[in-house]
């Protein structure tokens, strides 16, 4: 939803509730359908690597602070974070490649 359609790791996505108060019409862009108009427009691919990089550190970032948070609040040593939130981390350590090559500089 919105811009995380850039963003392949699930841990890095919000998870949106949306509400509408009348009717409306929705309009949905698949990613394969934005990759494909990226494609056709290669002049905003140096932009769209921005905005992803920017949300990859960003909400990275958040995340690694609220795991810090949570384990000071507990009183757990990092290893039994990993037992108790390990799902969260599994994503972060498999993070797919689109994301972690955000984070490399450009060739």
């Amino acid at each position: 939803f919105g811009e995380d359609m850039i963003l392949d790791n699930v841990a890095l996505r919000k998870q949106w509730t949306t509400l509408a108060l009348t009717f409306l019409h929705v309009m949905v862009l698949t990613k394969r359908a934005f990759q494909v108009v990226l494609k056709e427009h290669p002049d905003m691919k140096p932009q769209i690597r921005a905005a992803h990089v920017l949300y990859v550190v960003m909400r990275g970032m958040v995340l690694k602070a609220d795991k810090l948070r949570m384990q000071q609040r507990v009183g757990m040593k990092p290893g039994r974070w990993t037992r108790a939130f390990g799902h969260i981390e599994q994503h972060l350590d498999t993070m797919p490649s689109d994301d972690l090559s955000a984070l490399k500089a450009p060739t």
